[in-house]
């Protein structure tokens, strides 16, 4: 499932946040990158995920992938069960 806008960064920083913090997910140990772009990526002052191609340490693509599934899967989390 593709959706046909891209959530918000704002709104689905909040999703996943709050999945995050209230579920248990478990993610694959072998989902490296995934797992690192979790621990590391930044945001700017705007509250933006900040970017950038040129490094593999701010892609944050296997990031906004997760993203992209808790919003297609689980959109309605924040509004029901919190």
């Amino acid at each position: 499932k593709q959706p046909r806008i891209n959530p918000s960064i704002r709104d689905s920083r909040v999703l996943t946040n709050s999945i995050l913090q209230n579920k248990t997910v478990r993610i694959d140990p072998s989902c490296e990158l995934l797992i690192k772009d979790l621990k590391y990526v930044q945001v700017d002052d705007e509250q933006n995920i900040v970017k950038d191609r040129k490094t593999d340490v701010r892609k944050a693509d296997l990031l906004d992938t997760f993203r992209y599934a808790l919003n297609t899967f689980y959109g309605d989390f924040v509004r029901f069960n919190i």
